[in-house]
């Protein structure tokens, strides 16, 4: 135990003496390749500790003497400090070629953080592990770029560090070779749309090539541009193999309508057209069923091969009801996948249009509002292609849980023309707010106004004769007085002729009172 403590000792003691320590080696004859990764540093060095330079710290160009030769940048140090370096060298890479790196890189701090990127791909150190470590990569430039190589390492007051970053001799370890040369050849239609996969064709400047017209299923070739034949230059080249459709050969798509059991609904439909030719599907209204999803490739091009598409529908309740919701163009093209709604029979429903880009509505097929029915019910938002300089504003009415209570209101007007909205009266509704800009200049991107109303409450007043909406919104009604005749006189004659009875039923009474005491 003594033994471990004094050999302790000495060692904290020469920690203590030698306050830094680097590795001096005679740089080899520098290299003025820009590829060389082993010089052309640029350091950011920081230590608390006075006359450390970061040249001491960081050695360029070390050439080691033993075999295999290897060239480093290279750093093997001990107490330099609370201490941090960054060091960059960075690469131009040239359009036309590509870039082999097979470099050799190793670290090991004792207290202490380090890592190495390679232009974005990180390797940090590992505890104890110090062996060397190999970063290969090849990267084809199609245009100029800069590939950076970072060191970084953060050390503590009398750490040790070593790293090392290079190559062997015998390949120089990051090198530029010139790309080979490319002829893209493509094959199209008459209106430029492709029809088979471009085949890119690749070789040394000056070699040889040959590009092959290609057989495509329902296509006949017409015409090539560009060179089929001829030699590898420094500029790409292209070659276009022109088709013409065929109009004997024609594919097939089956639409099927099934429940989710997968038993039949309708009768099958069949589209046939010419191979390449688009085709669209569409879903049917089948009384007593809802469209569930659909297998299959609604929209896509007629093949050889026969396609099939299947319509799942599933059984509705007694009930239920559904709404199918379309938005489509002036010319019937679908804009948008359609929209399903449902709830029971005799409930309200309420649709609404969507934004779409570039559109703008231009009406509407079909009941907006309405009622849930045993039958399905379609409605179909038809739009209309924006000019430049339109815009559009489309108004909803709805109550304080979002319900619609009016069908939406669509205003258009030119770009940067005024427009001004007011809410609407309600009956049973007062206004509560609006949402969105009320008074504004219509714009290219389509606008939404909101305006918001509460549903007013009635109540009854204790008082009989007065009738209550809202106390905040609603003077109350005048109280019924409790005279029950015009304003005429007549209740003053009424009034004359009680006061006349009474006065006489008391002279009556007195005078037979009188003629009873004389007799």
């Amino acid at each position: 135990m003594m033994k471990k403590k004094v050999l302790l000792y000495l060692l904290f003691t020469l920690i203590m003496l030698v306050p830094f320590g680097y590795l001096s080696t005679a740089n080899a004859s520098d290299r003025s390749e820009v590829l060389d990764v082993t010089t052309g540093w640029e350091t950011d060095f920081h230590t608390n500790l006075p006359n450390i330079n970061v040249d001491q710290i960081l050695v360029q160009g070390f050439m080691n003497s033993t075999s295999p030769k290897e060239k480093y940048v290279l750093s093997n140090f001990g107490n330099i400090g609370d201490a941090e370096l960054t060091a960059r060298k960075t690469i131009p890479m040239k359009a036309g070629y590509t870039y082999k790196l097979d470099l050799i890189y190793a670290f090991l701090f004792s207290n202490g953080t380090a890592y190495i990127d390679f232009n974005g791909e990180r390797v940090v150190s590992k505890s104890g592990d110090s062996s060397d470590q190999v970063f290969k990569k090849e990267i084809a430039v199609t245009q100029d770029a800069l590939y950076t190589i970072t060191i970084h390492f953060k050390v503590a007051m009398r750490s040790t560090g070593y790293f090392k970053l290079g190559y062997r001799m015998d390949n120089n370890g990051f090198e530029g070779f010139k790309t080979e040369a490319q002829v893209t050849v493509h094959y199209l239609d008459e209106d430029g749309n492709s029809v088979s996969p471009d085949d890119i064709l690749t070789g040394i400047e000056g070699s040889s090539y040959t590009a092959e017209q290609k057989d495509i299923p329902g296509y006949t070739f017409e015409i090539v541009h560009g060179e089929v034949a001829g030699f590898y230059t420094e500029e790409p080249k292209e070659i276009s193999y022109v088709y013409k459709k065929n109009l004997i050969n024609q594919g097939q798509v089956i639409v099927h309508y099934r429940d989710t059991k997968g038993d039949s609904l309708l009768s099958d439909s069949i589209l046939t057209g010419n191979l390449g030719d688009a085709y669209k599907t569409e879903q049917k209204n089948i009384p007593g069923y809802m469209y569930e999803s659909v297998i299959g490739e609604e929209t896509g091009q007629f093949s050889e091969e026969s396609k099939e598409v299947i319509y799942v529908y599933k059984k509705t309740s007694a009930t239920q009801g559904q709404v199918i919701i379309h938005y489509k163009d002036e010319e019937g093209e679908s804009l948008l996948p359609d929209s399903k709604i449902s709830g029971d029979i005799g409930e309200s429903y309420t649709t609404e249009p969507k934004n779409i880009a570039d559109f703008i509505i231009a009406s509407v097929d079909g009941e907006e509002t309405g009622i849930f029915s045993e039958e399905p019910k379609e409605v179909t938002y038809v739009y209309k292609k924006a000019s430049i300089n339109q815009g559009q504003v489309i108004v909803h009415y709805v109550d304080n849980v979002r319900s619609k209570i009016l069908p939406d209101k669509v205003l258009t007007g030119m770009v940067n023309e005024n427009y001004e909205i007011s809410p609407q009266l309600i009956a049973g509704y007062s206004f509560e707010k609006v949402e969105g800009s009320s008074k504004g200049v219509f714009s290219k991107q389509s606008q939404e106004v909101t305006f918001v109303y509460t549903k007013e409450a009635y109540s009854v007043d204790e008082n009989p004769s007065q009738l209550v909406l809202d106390s905040s919104r609603v003077a109350s009604l005048p109280t019924h007085s409790a005279n029950r005749f015009p304003d005429t006189g007549e209740k003053t004659i009424y009034l004359w002729g009680i006061i006349g009875g009474v006065f006489l039923c008391i002279f009556v009474g007195w005078h037979l009172y009188s003629e009873k005491n004389i007799n």
